[in-house]
């Protein structure tokens, strides 16, 4: 049976992941778990005026392919207003889970 994960942390500060993922950033960081039955989508969440423009995003897509989970879709890399991005991203989200 395939697992699937679906978050979408809010931003952090300068790349770094939020407080309440930090935990999970770490672990999968320090992880060598087969996680081919794992399926997942990564919507980050940023600002291009920091150098590190959605790095907790790009981290969490690097270390799920690494683990080889699937990816749903392509990672999204927002930058300031989604109201437009989001909304299409969770609709392409429930085409593909249903």
């Amino acid at each position: 049976m395939r697992e699937r994960c679906w978050s979408s942390p809010v931003r952090g500060g300068d790349g770094e992941p939020p407080t309440n993922a930090e935990a999970l950033h770490q672990e999968l960081k320090d992880s060598s778990e087969d996680l081919s039955e794992v399926s997942y989508a990564v919507f980050a969440l940023g600002d291009e005026f920091y150098e590190n423009f959605c790095q907790a995003g790009k981290d969490f897509d690097s270390f799920l392919e690494r683990l080889k989970a699937q990816r749903l879709l392509p990672v999204v890399l927002s930058n300031g207003d989604h109201d437009d991005t989001f909304p299409e991203w969770v609709d392409a989200i429930a085409e593909k889970l249903s």
